[in-house]
């Protein structure tokens, strides 16, 4: 967790190579960068903060790739 210069809060999952980054830009948005250069992954966006299906896809997205 990383309070940012703005006022915004970033959130970010390393595994080896794999990257996921939530920065809460505001009170509705929420910007994101997957990065994962072994698989030639390299994403990034915004969407909406009550976008909850996109949050866990993210989520989905990063764990897929890490040992539990």
């Amino acid at each position: 967790m990383v309070p940012l210069s703005t006022g915004a809060i970033q959130l970010e999952w390393q595994h080896r190579q794999r990257v996921l980054e939530l920065e809460f830009e505001s009170i509705s948005t929420i910007h994101f960068l997957r990065w994962d250069p072994e698989n030639g992954v390299e994403d990034e966006d915004t969407f909406p903060v009550l976008d909850i299906e996109r949050a866990v896809e993210l989520n989905e997205w990063f764990m897929s790739g890490t040992t539990v």
